[in-house]
């Protein structure tokens, strides 16, 4: 998602840009200033909470909760095929 995001900046015609993030976008845009630093003339990320150390401390009541998390690790195209058969009603999931 990263590079499409750099890709559609391009066409755009950024090359380079601020950009601002919150939540699961903000790991996107983690990603892209790593790959990307060139691009970056500024970052903000919101409300990230560290990946590695959220699967440190992995539980049962945390899978349940974070339980999208899990399923979208799951290959291509089992999560797009499940969410695209009625995004409506996994947009309503709690």
């Amino acid at each position: 998602m990263a590079n499409d995001i750099v890709a559609v900046m391009e066409r755009l015609g950024h090359r380079r840009f601020c950009v601002g993030a919150h939540d699961r976008g903000a790991r996107v845009a983690h990603r892209l200033g790593l790959d990307h630093p060139e691009c970056v003339a500024s970052m903000v990320l919101l409300d990230i909470a560290p990946t590695r150390e959220m699967y440190a401390h992995t539980s049962a009541p945390f899978a349940q909760a974070y339980w999208h998390w899990f399923f979208l690790t799951q290959p291509q195209p089992l999560p797009e095929n499940m969410i695209g058969s009625d995004p409506e009603g996994f947009w309503k999931l709690k």
